[in-house]
């Protein structure tokens, strides 16, 4: 069967889209089916990772992670020349007309409105698609001095990187400053200045080939929410969020409802001294961070991209399973 992936990326929307787009495609191909994507912007990513860019979306199903493109009109017109059309965690009214939509639990999804669609719905923290290496229960270290962790996505487009180190800079906490330096992130030179005047001797992560490794590492986050958050998640680090958008703070009370992290809301109100605040309050706090990072890692267990790769085979298949699957003892579906 063929599948095509129609995704974006950029510095400005960040790698997010692409990125889980990829996790899906790579359970996919181990499932032995032919996978493609049509993208422009995310073109030489999903190249280097194997996969042929198409013009067009041509094949047994497709899978919409846009922010843009694709209207509710277009995406009917991929269904009535046969294909399965999914979405991921997708808002828009293309929705309505798809086949499967994959959420995780926020409240900006929960609250869609589905009258007049037969699109089957799935919304948990199940449903979450990570890479693979998020599924592997990383061991935790266990460190002398905490390490904290700021790492804000592929391209950090709102330079949150530079307001977490202001914050960090504040404190007269004991810890180990460690910085993820995106693919995609353009200011290199201001950072560079900035760590430079720097009293803290950050270590700095640049071309990460084992992102879990790295998050496993952390006692603590200051991170961008979005994909970042679900893989720390994964990985059990507490986490102090910083949201791009009103759109991504209301998504990020849902980490807060379950008590696995701290949300400041949208960046353009926060201030050092807050980030700095909550930063020490968690750190002081051992036992809080401990039961975070346990709930973290119950709710996110990072398979989720096996999982909306199955359903998806398991739909066009008509229902008839093409894989085994086995059965814990609550009933729920065990991923090998």
């Amino acid at each position: 069967m063929r599948f095509v992936f129609c995704c974006e990326a950029s510095a400005e929307i960040g790698l997010g889209h692409a990125v889980r787009c990829l996790a899906v495609a790579d359970e996919l191909r181990d499932l032995d089916a032919e996978v493609v994507f049509v993208t422009a912007s995310a073109g030489s990513l999903v190249e280097s990772r194997g996969y042929r860019v198409v013009p067009h979306p041509e094949g047994d199903a497709v899978v919409l992670d846009l922010r843009n493109g694709f209207s509710r009109a277009q995406t009917e017109r991929l269904r009535e020349r046969g294909m399965l059309v999914a979405v991921i965690d997708d808002a828009s009214d293309r929705r309505l007309a798809t086949d499967l939509a994959f959420y995780p639990p926020t409240a900006r999804a929960l609250a869609l409105d589905w009258a007049g669609s037969t699109a089957k719905r799935h919304v948990g923290w199940e449903w979450v698609a990570l890479r693979r290496g998020f599924a592997r229960r990383t061991a935790r270290e266990r460190n002398g001095r905490p390490t904290v962790l700021v790492t804000m996505g592929g391209s950090d487009p709102a330079n949150l990187t530079s307001l977490a180190i202001r914050a960090l800079d504040r404190l007269l906490d004991e810890f180990r400053p460690v910085l993820v330096v995106g693919p995609a992130f353009r200011r290199r030179d201001e950072l560079a200045a900035q760590l430079g005047a720097s009293h803290r001797g950050f270590a700095i992560e640049e071309d990460v080939e084992d992102m879990p490794a790295v998050m496993a590492s952390a006692d603590l986050a200051v991170a961008s929410f979005g994909m970042t958050a679900y893989e720390l998640a994964a990985v059990g680090v507490p986490a102090v969020y910083l949201c791009l958008s009103d759109d991504h703070a209301s998504s990020a009370e849902a980490f807060v409802a379950e008590g696995m992290a701290v949300s400041l809301g949208h960046h353009v109100t926060v201030r050092p001294e807050q980030v700095a605040g909550q930063v020490s309050a968690l750190l002081e706090d051992e036992p809080r961070r401990r039961r975070m990072a346990t709930v973290a890692r119950r709710l996110v267990d990072g398979r989720g991209a096996r999982r909306i790769a199955r359903r998806m085979l398991d739909e066009l298949d008509g229902g008839r399973a093409t894989f085994a699957r086995t059965e814990t003892t609550d009933g729920g579906e065990t991923i090998p």
